[in-house]
């Protein structure tokens, strides 16, 4: 039994970070619209051992996942364990990075792989209605309605759902430039994939980094998406087939509804497409430390010895 990894691991879920994101990130607010959360860690502890961990944290608050996580890597040398969805809570992600002197622990908010110079962020409903209100999305009438009809017919749409059912593919986010209020985009998409048999259990607004594109040098000088913080996004929780994919929407005045014509975070323009394979990769440059059935249950045990949101949840 190796006694400080037990200890690092038990000793986060009792420490500042966590109890902050929980307390007002995941249950602040607790019944309004609080849409997704990001936690930022450091650890030198292998993932498979966290989709023991945190499962079994959430079943000792009284909040089980109702889906199962998955895992995927959005930007080099980070591992991200995806689609976290407590009962009740809104869905969150762990970012993590590998750092051997840390067994758990916060990601400086000074690192250059925070967000924003943040190690844990969520986003509500004020953050979005912040984030569009500005916006002037145009009225939607029977000539935009045809055209949006028509995308849902198009090979752009054809191949996200391929992107969503292919299993060798952890994430993806279809990109679009639209004019319209993404809410309507919304209810076209749910319609859409109802006719093909898929259900639709949560869809909800939330936004995205944009940082990358600019540290991939993506956008001039002059590219007025350089003064966004965000682009927008929106979530989608299927049922059948259990997956969660996101659509990804910069508004542009001179079109109804269109592919983005150029790429974002990956290199293939309309897409930004995560695959295990790349997971698996950034996964396996690193030494990370596998806990055993023993040290995970000896984890596990401490979540039931005073833990204040097990009351509270």
């Amino acid at each position: 039994m190796r006694e400080h990894l037990v200890k690092g691991v038990s000793d986060y879920f009792r420490g500042r970070q966590w109890c902050d994101f929980m307390e007002h990130h995941l249950i602040r607010n607790y019944g309004e619209e609080v849409y997704h959360a990001h936690l930022y860690v450091d650890t030198s502890i292998h993932p498979d051992s966290m989709y023991s961990i945190i499962p079994a944290y959430f079943e000792a608050v009284n909040r089980p996942l109702d889906r199962s996580m998955h895992a995927q890597s959005p930007r080099n040398q980070l591992g991200c364990i995806h689609g976290i969805h407590p009962t009740g809570c809104p869905h969150w992600e762990m970012i993590f990075r590998f750092n051997e002197d840390a067994v758990l622990e916060a990601m400086p908010e000074s690192a250059p792989e925070s967000e924003h110079g943040k190690n844990v962020l969520s986003w509500d409903r004020e953050c979005m209605n912040q984030f569009t209100n500005d916006i002037p999305f145009k009225v939607v009438g029977p000539r935009e309605e045809e055209a949006i009809r028509t995308y849902f017919n198009s090979w752009h749409w054809k191949k996200a759902l391929q992107y969503v059912a292919d299993d060798s593919v952890t994430h993806v986010h279809p990109n679009f430039e639209i004019s319209f209020d993404p809410k309507i985009l919304e209810i076209y998409a749910i319609e859409a994939m109802r006719k093909i048999g898929w259900t639709v259990e949560r869809a909800v607004p939330c936004v995205f980094d944009i940082e990358g594109l600019i540290r991939k040098k993506k956008l001039t000088e002059d590219d007025p998406i350089r003064s966004y913080r965000y682009m927008g996004k929106i979530c989608f929780t299927l049922g059948h087939p259990e997956k969660m994919f996101d659509f990804a929407w910069l508004f542009n005045p001179e079109v109804t509804i269109r592919p983005a014509q150029r790429a974002w975070i990956s290199e293939t323009p309309g897409f930004d497409v995560f695959y295990k394979d790349n997971y698996d990769e950034v996964i396996a440059g690193f030494p990370y430390i596998r806990l055993t059935e023993d040290e995970i249950r000896e984890v596990i045990k401490t979540f039931y010895q005073s833990n204040p949101f097990a009351e509270i949840l």
